[in-house]
């Protein structure tokens, strides 16, 4: 299963998508596999929650942009297709300033603490049957088949009580996308896809802003490590 879903991801990337479909279709309803944390010792924590957590260390958080869909007092964002509070991004921090924890780490940036892992020992999914789904939707838009796309995504919002939605009157295929794009930021919200996804829509100029790095730069380990890139080799592909 695991094999199934990295080819299913791979093959969407590479832009073979009749194998990316395939490969995700024969993964089955409830899978997942988890990168597991433990208490035992800090090496072992989720830094996750060590650093996006209020009770931790708030050295990040969401861009402000966001702001506008959080509900600051039941702790979740709304889904912008919806109103609805999604239960899969939850986001607070401790109301009316009571410990003075409004900001993050710098004091300056309204902090929103990414309570999707709360705990040190809380797992990250590294892959699951959601996202199969949502290959299989971005598939069936590459296709043109919207009502397809649209009834893939409906799986995983009926899966946590959100409303399904519609493929829309006009303007169906950049409509389709957006909610593509909203509902890959949501079911995988935190596990490092957004960036990936921002790049290979050619969205980084209009939705983070100009001149930025287009993807982060290799680390130095992974470059020594790797013999077909070496020291100094990890080039940023690019700005926006």
């Amino acid at each position: 299963n695991l094999a199934n879903a990295g080819l299913a991801r791979a093959s969407l990337m590479l832009g073979n998508y009749t194998d990316a479909d395939s490969y995700a279709a024969a993964v089955p309803a409830g899978y997942e596999y988890d990168a597991v944390y433990s208490t035992n010792n800090s090496n072992q924590n989720n830094d996750m929650t060590v650093q996006g957590t209020f009770t931790n260390n708030r050295s990040y958080t969401i861009r402000n942009t966001w702001k506008q869909y959080i509900d600051t007092l039941t702790g979740y964002m709304r889904d912008p297709l919806s109103g609805v509070d999604d239960p899969r991004v939850p986001l607070g921090h401790d109301n009316n300033n009571a410990s003075g924890r409004w900001y993050g780490a710098d004091g300056i940036s309204p902090f929103y603490s990414m309570t999707k892992y709360i705990d040190l020992n809380s797992p990250i999914p590294i892959t699951n049957k959601a996202e199969m789904n949502l290959i299989q939707a971005e598939v069936a838009w590459h296709n043109g088949d919207y009502p397809t796309a649209v009834a893939d995504m409906n799986i995983n919002r009926t899966a946590v009580g959100l409303p399904n939605l519609v493929v829309p009157a006009t303007n169906q295929q950049q409509g389709v996308l957006d909610m593509l794009l909203q509902e890959r930021f949501a079911t995988m919200f935190a596990q490092g896809d957004r960036l990936q996804d921002i790049y290979r829509f050619g969205l980084m100029a209009s939705r983070v802003g100009t001149n930025r790095p287009l993807k982060l730069p290799l680390s130095y380990n992974e470059e020594q490590n790797n013999r077909t890139i070496g020291p100094g080799g990890g080039k940023c592909p690019g700005r926006s």
